[in-house]
């Protein structure tokens, strides 16, 4: 899916270095590898998991946190504000003080992913549809319903079958409103 990623000031920083007028990519990454299961009171799935906006990883491209339920929490959020003709609203990282700002008109999404250590500062813009971030979405959770299906662990944890539901509870969200 394809963003356009844009500044006020047709400049863009990444990591210290200056770029112009980008078009980039944005994706939700997350590891198939180096997955953490914790069952206490909730369940978590801790993993390498980023943003993506033209190559720039968000917050870093070695950040791991808990991409179950983060994943679930930003599907809420964009369902909950899908067709609102303007809101603002978060889809923070659980693990450090990082998220994406979305400014929402309509259909279209201005984000901001925001580093909150020391001042606060933008570390990447970029826009897009909701329908385009929620296909996004989709496509993660179809991900993450791999890991879960091919990964033991799930299994053994007795896991395995509230994640899927849970995955197919969103899944059919996303699509609905997709129609």
């Amino acid at each position: 899916m394809n963003f356009g990623i844009i500044t006020q000031r047709k400049q863009l920083r990444l990591h210290g270095q200056s770029k112009g007028d980008i078009m980039g990519k944005f994706r939700i990454k997350l590891s198939e590898s180096d997955v953490n299961i914790y069952n206490n009171s909730s369940i978590l799935v801790d993993t390498s998991f980023h943003v993506q906006v033209d190559g720039y990883c968000f917050p870093d491209n070695l950040w791991t946190d808990f991409a179950y339920p983060i994943l679930c929490m930003w599907a809420d959020t964009l369902l909950r504000n899908r067709g609102r003709l303007k809101t603002e609203f978060d889809l923070p990282f659980m693990d450090g003080p990082f998220w994406i700002a979305v400014k929402q008109n309509g259909d279209v999404l201005f984000m901001e992913g925001i580093n909150g250590r020391n001042d606060s500062h933008v570390e990447f813009s970029c826009c897009c549809t909701a329908s385009e971030l929620l296909h996004e979405l989709l496509s993660v959770f179809n991900k993450l319903e791999k890991i879960v299906l091919t990964n033991e662990e799930f299994q053994k944890r007795d896991v395995k079958e509230p994640i899927l539901n849970t995955i197919d509870h969103y899944k059919e969200r996303i699509k609905k409103t997709l129609v």
